[in-house]
């Protein structure tokens, strides 16, 4: 069992913890293709007998109508009910449907019944579709079903290659009738495994709760169409079905005047579904998922209408010079054989990975509104353009063949614009904004009349939102707004409403800002008054204002002070300076401290100077005060004591949010700082963390001096800062980054190949652990380097998510990559990225590398001796410290280089071994 197990798994792309579940998934497949072909075949075969192809626009128009209502049913079904309840009552009543159908067929054989079942086909193959495809997409993710989904599309194909085998031999003993009978007993075991499947894999047919940050309100089946991609989806689904019928009407009408007969009719079909389903059989059992992994989903989702844009342009060549003979029948018979072969091998399983961004707990009511409402409005809509061309207005069959043409060339269109839809929405999914964010515009009325209500909030941050919002589309009446939010209950609201007023009012405004003083309770906002007073009253405030200097709250003497000097003119700097002054000089730290806050109140970059004098304070307080303030002064003579801060854990994050703001001015001063040889690694680090944050074209330069720097803990800060950046490589680069990520990638596999050499040993596991982390390190390089090349964001929110324990998120993150990244880097990549073993990984990678295979001792001696900057400290210190360890004999000869490396680590590591 072990080498059955072994030998599979080197032939197909499946891990071991997948087999149970594909396995029950291939039963529920073949016995839901067994039920489609034992169905399929007969109804075929009355209805043309009885009625002709003619009449089978006729038959898609019905269809498409019962197949709209059971949709608007199942989706209402779906949004209600657990997802195995729904699928377990919806194969229930497919069961008991066949059995009527075959009980009627006993009594009579009416041609309402006949037309019946062909019309209920197609609401059969929905149904249990559904219920295949939704029951894989709940056990399988998305990088799952794009190795998978093919395989267990087999199951079906293998059960169309047995049945339509068996069906000339049945048809002939016991009648065409009978086949419906074996439908029945077909759907009653795939009712059976569906319920072990159930059973078996309770917790992901659970209804999935999303986070707080991404539940979703239940969508109306019209604002479906207005999501961007579900838009484009829906409409590759009905291009695919105009594609689908009129390959499959041309097919109908061939085939009924080269087999007259009933039976050989019925014996044709069989043959047709047989040979189909080997044709099927090789394909998604060995092309599908390596296809569609290797060339991405653009590939799955066109391959096909490009193949039937071939034939069908081909056959209408053949039937405009040689006529609609057997050269065109056997053209049409080698297209219809493709369109079902790529369908379910590649265009099937490309559908379902589409479903996997959205959110698990609508998949199935979406993936039940395309399959039972989209897809058959699709169906309807080809019915009626046949209809139209083949009994209103007729033509030809080779200008139905060019007219399906155009259709498969709109199709490719559409497809080639969902691939692109489908990687921004896996971004999306990553960021945690599932489907779609309505944008509204902000001139629109009803927005506005939002935004008015949200002022009457009692959540002050949704108030202060509704007033920046109307402050941005410059409201009319925003002053008046203001004036009634100085009521609001919530001190930073009428804080936020004065620095409005101050900004946006006039001078008429001032006897009811002087009236909101005398009212005015709370001693922060009596200080943003008056600031607001001198902002619109200017040198006319002096008097007005300068007895509050005086006022015993600190507050209102900031606000007093801070007005004056900002904006009374050189009579309020002679008022309020003098004052200030004396405060700086001051044996009180109160006072200094006021007057630091007061400093970064006022926000003037020509008074650095007393700044100066406070960035050296003794008192802890007024030196972060200070240190506040110099940001909000942001004058370059003080960032190099910003800097200095910066070696202070207790003023570090405040020194380093005051040197953000100071932006691209900073840039030089970083520079000379970087390049000054006593700088250590950690002031280094936070430097390029500094100059992340900064951003700018400035900054991108400064970053790039630095990228090939021998310390990888240096280098990694660097490309990540590059990354935050939002640098992109130019065309120059491209080959250089290129060279970069694939020694990144030789490298990470040499560390995966010592990983395995080392064994199991419990003696390694420390190393072992090293040697992770070295992997990780590379990974994220990679993935650094990667974004220079390709969408920044999109490849942040992978690397984000890659580290996620959950295996669903961490799938849609390669799946991003997948679709972000070039074929060119790719294929290497995304080997080393994947959930697997280090020998999983180093059998992928050996296709692009070579390793050699040492013993334990061998490849830890390999390790000690690596050449510098090869491993990081930390992991040649626990080499280190295995060779003690297990007692390696030339250990000693190993350490002796070590004992006086500058790096304490190493030095003390090997001390202890000599």
């Amino acid at each position: 069992m072990s080498r059955l197990r072994s030998t599979l798994e080197t032939l197909f792309p499946v891990r071991q913890e997948e087999f149970k579940p594909l396995g029950l998934l291939l039963l529920l497949s073949f016995f839901r293709g067994l039920a489609a072909v034992f169905f399929d075949a007969p109804a075929n075969t009355l209805f043309i007998t009885h009625f002709g192809s003619n009449l089978l626009p006729y038959v898609y128009l019905g269809a498409a109508g019962s197949s709209l209502i059971l949709g608007f049913a199942y989706s209402r079904l779906g949004s209600s009910f657990a997802p195995s309840r729904v699928l377990r009552i919806t194969l229930g009543l497919l069961l008991l449907s066949i059995l009527s159908f075959y009980i009627a067929l006993l009594c009579t054989k009416a041609k309402w019944l006949i037309l019946g079942l062909m019309i209920w086909k197609e609401a059969l193959f929905m149904l249990s579709n559904i219920v295949m495809w939704a029951s894989a997409g709940y056990l399988f993710n998305v990088r799952q079903g794009k190795r998978l989904f093919g395989l267990v599309a087999s199951g079906g194909i293998l059960a169309s290659i047995i049945g339509g085998s068996l069906i000339p031999l049945l048809v002939k003993h016991f009648g065409t009738t009978l086949l419906f009978l074996f439908s029945a007993c077909a759907l009653g075991g795939m009712f059976l495994v569906f319920r072990k499947l159930t059973y078996s894999y309770r917790s992901q047919f659970l209804m999935i709760s999303e986070a707080p940050d991404t539940v979703q309100e239940k969508h109306s089946f019209l604002d479906l169409f207005k999501n961007h991609y579900l838009g484009l989806f829906f409409s590759l689904s009905i291009l695919s079905n105009f594609g689908f019928f009129f390959v499959d009407y041309v097919y109908f009408n061939r085939v009924e005047i080269t087999y007259p007969d009933e039976r050989t009719l019925a014996a044709f079909f069989g043959t047709f579904a047989a040979i189909v389903g080997s044709v099927q059989l090789i394909t998604s059992t060995f092309l599908s998922g390596p296809l569609i992994t290797r060339f991405g989903l653009g590939f799955g989702l066109m391959a096909l209408p490009a193949l039937n844009v071939v034939g069908m342009g081909v056959a209408a060549g053949i039937s405009l010079t040689w006529g609609a003979g057997r050269s065109f029948f056997w053209l049409i018979l080698l297209t219809k054989l493709c369109d079902e072969a790529l369908r379910s091998s590649l265009l099937a399983p490309s559908f379902r990975i589409l479903y996997q961004p959205l959110p698990a707990s609508e998949r199935l009511r979406f993936q039940a509104v395309t399959e039972s409402i989209i897809e058959p409005l699709g169906v309807g809509l080809a019915g009626a353009v046949l209809l139209l061309f083949t009994h209103l207005y007729p033509l030809a069959l080779h200008s139905l063949c060019l007219l399906l043409v155009v259709i498969l060339i709109c199709w490719l269109a559409v497809g080639e614009r969902l691939r692109r839809a489908y990687t921004r929405l896996l971004t999306q999914a990553l960021s945690k904004r599932r489907l779609t964010e309505v944008s509204l515009s902000m001139e629109d009325g009803s927005t506005v009349q939002l935004f008015e209500s949200g002022l009457e909030s009692k959540n002050p941050g949704e108030v202060l939102y509704c007033l920046n919002m109307l402050e941005e589309i410059r409201h009319p009446e925003l002053n008046r707004f203001c004036h009634q939010l100085l009521r609001h209950p919530d001190e930073i609201v009428r804080i936020n409403s004065l620095q409005k007023i101050a900004k946006n009012g006039t001078s008429e405004e001032i006897s009811f800002l002087k009236q909101s003083l005398r009212d005015e309770s709370s001693a922060r906002v009596r200080g943003a008054l008056l600031q607001t007073l001198c902002a619109l009253a200017e040198a006319d405030a002096v008097e007005m204002i300068s007895p509050y200097l005086d006022d015993p709250s600190p507050d209102v003497r900031g606000g007093a002070m801070a007005g004056l000097m900002r904006h009374g003119g050189i009579d309020g700097i002679l008022v309020a300076g003098g004052k200030l002054q004396t405060m700086i000089s001051s044996s009180h730290a109160e006072d200094r401290l006021f007057a630091a806050r007061t400093l970064g109140e006022i926000g003037i970059q020509s008074f650095y100077r007393p700044l100066l004098q406070l960035l050296h304070d003794s008192n802890i307080q007024v030196l972060q005060a200070a240190i506040r303030a110099a940001g909000q002064l942001n004058n370059p003579k003080l960032f190099p004591r910003l800097l200095e801060c910066l070696e202070h854990s207790s003023l570090r994050s405040i020194a380093f949010s005051s040197l953000i703001k100071s932006g691209e001015e900073m840039i030089p001063i970083l520079q000379a700082t970087l390049d000054h040889p006593e700088t250590s690694n950690t002031t280094r680090i936070r430097l390029f963390k500094l100059a992340a944050r900064i951003g700018g074209e400035s900054a991108i330069a400064l970053l790039q001096r630095f990228t090939s720097l021998s310390d990888k803990s240096l280098r990694r800060q660097v490309l990540s800062s590059l990354s935050l950046c939002h640098y992109r490589a130019n065309e120059e680069e491209v080959e250089t980054l290129h060279s970069r990520i694939r020694n990144e990638v030789i490298a990470a596999a040499h560390t995966l190949s010592a990983w395995v050499n080392l064994g199991a040993d419990p003696s390694f596991q420390s190393l072992r652990l090293a040697l992770e982390n070295e992997v990780r390190n590379h990974q994220d390089q990679i993935l650094l380097l990667l974004s220079f090349l390709y969408d920044s964001r999109s490849l942040l929110y992978a690397r984000k998510e890659l580290e996620s324990r959950s295996s669903s998120q961490r799938a849609h993150a390669l799946e991003l990559i997948d679709n972000v990244v070039g074929n060119e880097l790719k294929n290497y990549i995304l080997p080393l990225l994947d959930d697997l073993s280090p020998q999983g990984r180093l059998l992928k990678l050996n296709r692009h590398i070579t390793r050699a295979s040492l013993s334990s001792p061998d490849q830890l001696r390999a390790l000690i001796q690596s050449e510098p900057g090869a491993i990081t400290t930390w992991t040649r210190a626990c080499a280190l410290y295995t060779a003690g360890k297990i007692n390696l004999l030339e250990v000693s000869s190993l350490a002796l280089p070590f004992q006086c490396h500058p790096d304490p680590l190493l030095r003390e590591t090997a001390s202890s071994l000599l």
